[in-house]
């Protein structure tokens, strides 16, 4: 039967790399305090403090999980163990952890003044001792051991875990203790380069106080127990890779917005052409109305010049003199009249164009032919008009 979608999506996640920060077994290291020469750069400090284990241990460093964490760059707490006796609660090995550290190393982290005596500590499956002098959170001493099975964290049963625990780490006098016991509660390593550890605090008849610790930055990679050579490899490809994810990251945004601007410049692009097509339409509707608006002009007017030929002839037909009449009368023109006729003589002829000029509706009057023969004498004249609104009733 083949697996499902879901079965190898759960294949594939549980082959993905966590960010497991381990906690080895404390009794595996030992522990000795270097003193820092005054004035040595941090960055010298680690190879300071290797060269004085190799001269220490009677293993090869090659063969060491080891790792130190400094205070003010002045004092340094040395651990290392051999490899083959290091152990994780996980069936990972070393190389695949995001960081590894003793259980004992978050007690060692806290930055408030502490009183001169030994704190019990636990962490996993591991307790230690730790003594402490003078106002340093670094201890002078280191002792721990697997943790018994069968203890009772509870209230009543503190003052009792406490003691078994003190003989089984060989602490001598009860007035060495300090109050309470140290457990480590959380280890939250979600940051890049930072370890927060979430301690608790029990103590007799008291509620128990919560802090919280945190490692980072170069300080995480010196107190990794892989050792300095591969710390130092493995935090420059972490930060490689995280480089090229940044990059990933930011090619992924610069094609999202490119997109986004894409899919703008369409959307801009479609709304324009509705735009334009609307406007097409309404300029089309515009020059429907024009064109009907025209129509009824002309046609008014056609009406209009229909109706002015009879004015004209009226208004013509005013100062005609009785000898004088009319045989053809044409419009050409909106405000032209063409008249031909006859009059007994040619002065009188002449009269009525006189008689014309003065007219106030007449602009002018054109003699296109005047002639006399037989008695009688014929005329063809023009007679142009002012506007003609005024003439649409004979005055």
């Amino acid at each position: 039967m083949h697996p499902s979608i879901k079965q190898k999506i759960e294949l594939l996640d549980s082959r993905l790399p966590r960010r497991e920060t381990a906690l080895l077994s404390s009794e595996a290291f030992i522990c000795r305090v270097v003193d820092i020469p005054a004035g040595t750069p941090p960055a010298d400090a680690g190879g300071f403090v290797q060269l004085q284990l190799e001269a220490a241990s009677p293993f090869p460093i090659e063969n060491l999980a080891w790792g130190y964490i400094s205070e003010n760059s002045e004092r340094a707490l040395v651990y290392a163990a051999a490899l083959d006796r290091v152990s994780t609660a996980s069936d990972r090995s070393l190389a695949d952890l995001w960081h590894a550290l003793p259980a004992f190393l978050p007690f060692c982290l806290g930055g408030d003044a502490l009183t001169d005596g030994v704190r019990i500590c636990v962490a996993g499956r591991s307790a230690s001792a730790l003594w402490h002098k003078g106002a340093s959170s670094l201890p002078v001493r280191v002792v721990s051991c697997p943790l018994p099975e069968g203890l009772d964290f509870g209230p009543e049963g503190l003052p009792a875990v406490r003691v078994r625990l003190a003989q089984k780490l060989g602490v001598t006098g009860e007035s060495a203790l300090q109050d309470g016991l140290w457990l480590l509660d959380n280890t939250d390593c979600t940051a890049e380069e930072r370890i927060v550890f979430s301690i608790r605090h029990l103590r007799d008849g008291q509620p128990e106080s919560l802090y919280k610790y945190a490692i980072s930055g170069a300080a995480l990679w010196n107190a990794d127990a892989r050792g300095r050579i591969f710390a130092e490899v493995t935090r420059k490809n972490r930060r490689a890779a995280y480089a090229v994810w940044l990059a990933f990251c930011g090619a992924g945004a610069f094609a999202a917005l490119l997109l986004v601007s894409q899919v703008l410049v369409l959307g801009t692009s479609l709304l324009g052409s509705y735009y334009r097509s609307v406007a097409h339409e309404n300029q089309k509707q515009v020059e429907e109305l024009q064109s009907e608006a025209d129509f009824a002009a002309n046609l008014d007017s056609v009406t209009e010049r229909q109706m002015k030929p009879f004015s004209m002839l009226a208004a013509s037909n005013r100062k005609r003199p009785g000898p004088v009449y009319f045989e053809r009368a044409s419009a050409g023109e909106w405000n032209v009249i063409r008249v031909e006729g006859q009059a007994q003589r040619a002065d009188q002829v002449q009269s009525y164009i006189e008689l014309l000029s003065a007219d106030p509706d007449v602009r002018e009057v054109r003699s296109v032919r005047t002639s006399s023969t037989g008695g009688k004498t014929t005329f063809d004249m023009e007679i142009v008009f002012n506007a003609l609104d005024d003439l649409a009733q004979t005055k």
